[in-house]
């Protein structure tokens, strides 16, 4: 589950048991807040592949008072306790303040999600090991034409089976990377060997999406 998942999910948990409006804020940008009701902002603090911070505060006008701030944290902790929403390992709760300037009580609280690692799924390519995300896909299919008669209805042909993909992503290193790109520019086949099998493939495209992310596909060679 990604960060902007799980922003949007704890967003929904939040709306379907308290009447509130939820506004997404972020530190990039400023955002106009109302001043004459309760609400919550939320926001994503840090996102990382083994931990998300999301910031929620509650606002609530000065007439109202800190309690009526507290009592707004209070509910919103509740709720996300009892969701039992995944991955959630801690709620940090600040102390309520006094905004002179926007005339409100506000009290951040952090909530913490610890997400689980990843398996990664071995592909040999030549002498080539790559370390895939499970996100990996092996994909198998016919080729089937669907006719249509006056006479006899509709029928299928079989035209035989499609060429095996395997495609996914993978972290890497430099080096790794460097070696890849040689070998998509070569364009030769070679033993591809994923999930128990084994057939000859080419490496059709290799993208690097960050500094040690790529996406890569495989297409079977007959």
């Amino acid at each position: 589950m990604k960060a902007f998942e799980v922003l949007k999910n704890i967003i929904k948990i939040i709306e379907q048991n308290l009447k509130i409006n939820i506004y997404e804020t972020f530190s990039s940008r400023v955002v106009k807040l109302p001043a004459a009701e309760n609400f919550l902002t939320i926001e994503i603090f840090s996102s990382s592949e083994e931990k998300i911070l999301i910031n929620i505060t509650a606002y609530t006008p000065q007439e109202k008072g800190a309690s009526s701030c507290k009592e707004l944290t209070r509910k919103t902790i509740e709720i996300l306790n009892n969701s039992k929403i995944e991955n959630l390992t801690e709620i940090a709760m600040q102390n309520v303040v006094y905004d002179r300037a926007k005339k409100t009580y506000l009290q951040k609280c952090k909530v913490a999600f610890k997400m689980p690692k990843q398996s990664n799924v071995k592909i040999k390519f030549g002498n080539e090991e790559i370390l895939a995300k499970k996100d990996l896909t092996l994909k198998f299919s016919r080729n089937i034409t669907i006719y249509h008669s006056q006479i006899s209805g509709e029928h299928i042909q079989d035209l035989g089976r499609s060429l095996r993909k395997v495609y996914g992503s993978a972290m890497v290193k430099k080096d790794q990377f460097q070696r890849l790109s040689d070998i998509i520019l070569k364009g030769l086949p070679n033993k591809l060997t994923v999930e128990g099998q084994s057939f000859d493939a080419i490496l059709t495209n290799l993208e690097r999406k960050t500094k040690d992310e790529i996406f890569f596909s495989f297409l079977e060679v007959v």
